[in-house]
């Protein structure tokens, strides 16, 4: 699982909306003294929380410390969709236009249509997923309250 720390900022029915902040990992790298990262996170925006919609069967309550999680294989899943079902259906249409012999223009024509398929393909995938709760992050634990 794939954990992250947040607080609960607002609370509904069977889910809660928690605030998350962005980790930068320069200040345990070596060379953060020499890299232009750091400098570009300082530069960039100040505002670094993420807001999500966590399910929840815990009794959180507004300002609670929690813990949400996503397990592995759907961050795997995910990235396998995002980036190779597009270039797939490219290279497929590609090679299906080859094979019907159609001039320069048709075949990058037919690669480009075959990238957008994918990218309406992830889109739908994503949706159903969505609405299935799969890739849903889930509390996992509740922190206790700071005194």
């Amino acid at each position: 699982m794939v954990e992250e720390r947040g607080v609960a900022v607002a609370v509904e029915p069977g889910a809660i909306w928690v605030e998350t902040r962005r980790q930068s990992s320069c200040g345990q790298c070596s060379a953060r003294a020499v890299c232009g990262q750091e400098l570009l996170n300082k530069l960039g925006r100040t505002e670094n929380c993420n807001l999500v919609r966590a399910l929840n069967s815990y009794p959180v309550q507004v300002g609670d410390s929690v813990t949400i999680a996503v397990p592995e294989q759907v961050i795997v899943k995910g990235a396998m969709l995002v980036y190779l079902m597009p270039l797939l259906l490219m290279m497929a249409a590609l090679v299906i236009c080859e094979w019907m012999q159609l001039s320069e223009v048709g075949v990058i024509v037919g690669a480009f249509t075959g990238l957008l398929v994918g990218f309406a393909g992830v889109a739908l995938r994503s949706r159903a997923l969505q609405q299935r709760g799969e890739a849903q992050p889930r509390v996992v634990g509740l922190l206790p309250r700071e005194s």
